[in-house]
């Protein structure tokens, strides 16, 4: 019922609420280091073809900017932004922290690059406590 994105903690565990089909799931908290998921968000350095498997970190070339709850991340809350190293290219991965005055709930995403953002009501789920 909500517009929650694809993301994980550095251990593999998918963010997500309580009891929903990702099973093992937990809502993220301020603070923590998530990886967020996506497609569509241009050229990386190096380039990789389209279905190429990107076989190193091939960061975004043109700047980007993400905002959770309203407040966009400082660039060193964002470690990287660029295609998903070991998939096929096109597949992009975000990793990045939390900011800690994120509020409970479907907290809404934007990832803004090249003029264009990401569609709206994107969301994770996140828990203070």
């Amino acid at each position: 019922g909500t517009n929650s994105i694809a993301a994980r903690f550095p251990s593999g565990q998918p963010v997500a609420q309580p009891n929903v089909a990702a099973l093992g799931g937990a809502p993220a908290r301020p603070g923590d280091v998530i990886t967020l998921y996506g497609t569509g968000f241009g050229a990386t350095e190096p380039v990789f073809q389209a279905g190429e498997l990107a076989t190193l970190a091939a960061r975004l070339r043109d700047p980007f900017s993400v905002t959770i709850g309203g407040v966009t991340l400082a660039p060193e809350d964002v470690s990287y932004a660029g295609l998903s190293p070991g998939s096929i290219s096109g597949l992009y991965q975000f990793n990045l922290r939390v900011p800690l005055s994120a509020p409970d709930g479907d907290v809404p995403v934007v990832i803004r690059i090249g003029g264009l953002q990401t569609q709206s009501g994107a969301t994770i789920p996140v828990r203070r406590q």
